[in-house]
Parts: C-alpha cells; sequence; structure tokens
C-alpha cells in the first residue's frame, strides 16, 4: 500500500517508525522501535528480534545438524572445507548419516543471520563445500540446547537465564561468535 515513513520519539528517547497510509491518514502502523545505545548506533527492539529467531526456527534455510555424542568432546570446526566430489558414493555417506542421527538433533536457521554473525561460517558457504550445496553444517555440542541458546543469542543479542553460560560461551569461541562471546563474559562477570 502507498503511504509514508513517519519518524518520532517517545519519552524514553526511543526512535520509533511509523507508516501513515495515504489513503487513510488516521491509519498508522507502527514498524518498530529502536534504541539508542551509547556508542553503538540504533538497536532494533527486542520484540523484533525474538521474531526474526521464532521464524528462522520454523522457515530458516540452514540446518544446523547438533552431534551430542557423549564421548566427544566439543571440536573446532574444520579448518579444510569438505569440498564436493562428483563421484562421492552416496549410498555410503547416507549410511553413515543414518547411523550418526540417533545422536543428531537438527535446528533450522536463517543462514543470512549465521553468515553475518561469523566469519567461520561464512567461509562454509564459501566455494563449492557440502555446507553450501546441502545447507547443513555439523556442530558438535554438550546439548542441543547449548546450540540454540548460541542461536538465541545470535538473533536477539541476549542470553537466556537459564542458558548454560561456560557451554556456549564455548561454541562462541569456536565460531568467533564476537558479540555472542561478549554477552557470556558479561553475564559470567554479572554473576560473581
Amino acid at each position: 500500500p502507498s503511504g509514508q515513513a513517519v519518524v518520532s520519539f517517545d519519552s524514553q528517547a526511543q526512535l520509533l517508525l511509523y507508516w501513515v497510509h495515504l489513503d487513510n491518514a488516521e491509519e498508522i502502523t507502527l514498524l518498530g522501535k529502536f534504541t539508542q545505545q551509547k556508542n553503538k548506533g540504533v538497536r532494533l527492539e527486542s520484540k523484533q528480534l525474538q521474531k526474526v529467531y521464532e521464524l528462522s526456527k520454523v522457515n530458516g534455510d540452514v540446518v544446523l545438524v547438533v552431534s551430542t555424542e557423549s564421548d566427544e568432546e566439543m571440536q573446532e570446526p574444520p579448518k579444510k572445507k569438505r569440498r564436493l566430489s562428483e563421484n562421492e558414493d552416496r549410498c555410503q555417506a547416507n549410511d553413515l548419516e543414518e547411523k550418526d542421527n540417533v545422536n543428531q538433533n537438527e535446528i533450522r536457521v536463517c543462514g543470512i543471520v549465521l553468515r553475518a554473525a561469523s566469519k567461520v561460517f561464512d567461509s562454509l558457504f564459501v566455494n563449492d563445500t557440502m555446507e553450501r550445496k546441502e545447507n547443513r553444517i555439523v556442530i558438535n555440542a554438550q546439548s542441543v540446547k547449548d546450540v540454540d541458546d548460541m542461536w538465541y543469542c545470535i538473533c536477539t543479542g541476549t542470553l537466556r537465564d537459564d542458558c548454560n553460560i561456560a557451554n556456549v560461551l564455548g561454541l562462541a569461541h569456536l565460531y568467533d561468535l564476537e558479540a555472542c562471546f561478549v554477552q557470556c563474559i558479561q553475564k559470567l562477570l554479572q554473576n560473581l
């Protein structure tokens, strides 16, 4: 619909972005609330960030395959990208995948948000890699909840109250998630 964007500020100095419809000037839609943070620019309101998290879990274009094998410790992401081979034996790969699925769970995420959050994740989608072709990334973690908490932090910029900070901190370090890493450190300092 045709209209015009209007910006205003509320009593807490939040920037409010509205859409005023030209057909009916009384019809106004709030598009978003933004908060100015010192030296950090404008930050999107948390409800919208929460919605990004929720929508990505349903409609995400990338799948994080969480490997929670008890005898396996968290490992670094592979240094070398797995190249596709046209002669790859698909049957063998499917058999291995079925065996691994016993201890794996999947979380859907938004690839663009994931790539923007980390050089490590971004590099997995460069060139002709298995991750790029299949839109799947295997993550070794202590629990599926830890990976979900990491994804929540990537989307919202905050940690859940019940997250395992040490495990999420480890994932943030392994995958070079700077903002998530900082959130974990801040939460650890608050808990001292």
